[in-house]
């Protein structure tokens, strides 16, 4: 199958676009990620059909025209934009890494043991599963459920999710130090502390694929979790921006109090729940 890509993007209102796609044999080294733009920009379309250049643009905190001019090969992605574009589209450190340069890679490995170079790679994706995928975190609350049996079918039947998925999960947190996994796939928590991992220019994405999951988990609870074993809460009003620093050690000093008043001090637990609290304007600026 041909590479697509986006040969030219026009617009008679500055607002619509109109891409004419063709097949492209030659091939620069950042077409990769070139096309990953124009694939994203072609999805955003078809969700919305209003969606323009300008929108996509504005996204990603870069100026239209440039964008324009880097969906049509017409310029160079710098390493900058690169890392910022990435960062805007909130690609994992696993993602980012295949759209690297080779020479990148050769320059790092040269300073670097191949060995130790991939350590540290799977070290960050590790990391950077173990922030952003909710659960991870839930996995590390089920050993104190009164039902717990460290078993994976039993943990993914609970979840709700795979067993492969449990198993690598599992493997993952042995990996960066937070259980001690047996071969019988039982497991021990050493530490609920995430505090420790090591915090690199993927935690900020990281965080926000997890509120995303958050908010997400949020509207399902809405539909599926009786009323009588939820809450939600929310109010609207009128707020001064440069408060903000203040509103959220409020929010951080309520988290620590919930979580020491709420939760029982006797250990006898029968399910994990989800606290998630979110504070953003609505009205633009």
């Amino acid at each position: 199958m041909p590479h697509l890509g986006a040969e030219d993007l026009v617009s008679s209102d500055s607002q619509h676009i109109i891409l004419v796609l063709f097949a492209r044999d030659a091939m620069s080294e950042q077409t990769d990620f070139r096309q990953y733009l124009q694939q994203e920009l072609l999805r955003r379309c078809d969700h919305n059909s209003a969606y323009s250049l300008r929108a996509f643009a504005r996204s990603l905190d870069i100026d239209h025209s440039t964008l324009s001019q880097i969906l049509r090969n017409k310029r160079k992605i710098s390493q900058k934009t690169f890392e910022n574009l990435c960062s805007k589209l909130g690609l994992g450190p696993e993602e980012v890494t295949q759209f690297k340069k080779p020479w990148e890679q050769n320059t790092t490995s040269a300073k670097q043991p191949v060995r130790e170079l991939k350590k540290l790679h799977q070290l960050t994706f590790d990391t950077f599963s173990v922030i952003s995928d909710w659960y991870h975190h839930v996995l590390l609350e089920l050993p104190r459920l009164k039902s717990f049996k460290p078993d994976i079918k039993w943990a993914a039947k609970v979840l709700g999710i795979k067993t492969t998925q449990v198993r690598d999960a599992l493997e993952r947190l042995e990996r960066v130090g937070l259980i001690d996994l047996s071969h019988e796939g039982e497991w021990r928590v050493l530490s609920q502390d995430n505090e420790h991992l090591p915090m690199d220019d993927y935690t900020h994405v990281a965080l926000k694929k997890l509120q995303k999951q958050v908010l997400e988990m949020g509207k399902l609870a809405v539909d599926d979790i009786p009323l009588a074993q939820r809450c939600n809460r929310s109010v609207i009003m009128a707020f001064d921006s440069s408060n903000i620093d203040t509103a959220i050690d409020l929010i951080d000093q309520f988290r620590k109090e919930f979580a020491s008043k709420v939760v029982d001090q006797d250990g006898s637990f029968d399910h994990v729940y989800q606290l998630g609290i979110a504070f953003y304007p609505v009205t633009e600026r």
